[in-house]
């Protein structure tokens, strides 16, 4: 039986989510499909650029926040 490996096959590739059999035919089709390959390559590119993205939240929700723990900590009943 021949399976077509798709784009969601190498997405879930990239990942490392695929079971071991999947995994040897995603790379048999890598090996033999160039156009498979282009679109792993672009995939890893993409998953090494999500990987290394820093994001910080703005200033003012981390002051909204603070405020509101503040507040919150005040409203504690006996």
């Amino acid at each position: 039986m021949h399976q077509t490996i798709t784009q969601e096959d190498i997405i879930r590739y990239t990942y490392g989510e695929t079971a071991e059999e999947e995994t040897v035919l995603i790379e048999q089709a890598l090996a033999s499909n160039e156009q498979l390959q282009d679109f792993y390559i672009l995939m890893k590119q993409v998953a090494d650029d999500l990987n290394n993205m820093k994001m910080t939240p703005h200033p003012t929700t981390v002051r909204i926040i603070l405020e509101e723990s503040q507040d919150s900590s005040l409203e504690i009943s006996s």
